[in-house]
């Protein structure tokens, strides 16, 4: 078994209180809800704000069929988008991709079926390259688009998700040595 030949501080069996990235947030939410988490684009936000928001995307990609393991490509800028979508894929139980948002349109299709994207978060300056895309890539089920601009059909607004009420904490059913992000390179 795999688990046997690792160094015993690897071993799942010796793993019960290692923490994954997602707990960190969700920790500091609750123990300094109103601390700074975030300042993106002159907007500050607490941490309570960013959980909220990672929660809501977290929901709206479990509602439209994200299962544990499935990739989520966040295809933005260093953006609030990102943050959350880094944040709400894992809360979900999928795994992120985070792609250049300069990127072109024959490699960001390449990307989405390489890794047999489900779901892709895009912003508005760059939803028509994603858009494009996901012509070509068949195992993408939605797409998400923050400040998304009215031309760009078929994608689900992030903003609306983003503002919603906060949905209780469902923990997903990822552990420790669960695959958390893929990354490409040039």
């Amino acid at each position: 078994r795999l688990s046997a030949s690792l160094p015993s501080p690897w071993r799942a069996a010796d793993m019960p209180e290692r923490r994954m990235l997602h707990d960190s947030l969700l920790e500091t939410a609750v123990r300094d809800p109103g601390k700074e988490a975030l300042v993106v684009d002159g907007r500050r936000l607490s941490y309570a704000e960013l959980r909220g928001m990672a929660l809501s995307l977290a929901r709206a990609l479990r509602e439209n069929g994200l299962e544990r393991g499935d990739r989520v490509v966040v295809f933005t800028d260093n953006s609030l988008a990102c943050v959350v979508s880094i944040f709400g894929s894992l809360l979900a139980g999928g795994v992120f991709v985070v792609v250049n948002p300069q990127t072109k349109e024959d490699k960001l299709t390449y990307i989405l079926n390489d890794c047999e994207a489900s779901f892709v978060v895009t912003e508005g300056k760059i939803a028509a390259v994603a858009s494009r895309s996901l012509a070509d890539a068949p195992s993408v089920k939605a797409a998400f688009c923050a400040a998304r601009p009215a031309t760009v059909e078929g994608m689900l607004d992030l903003e609306p998700v983003l503002e919603g009420e906060e949905p209780p904490l469902e923990r997903p059913a990822t552990i420790p040595l669960d695959l958390a992000a893929l990354i490409y390179t040039s």
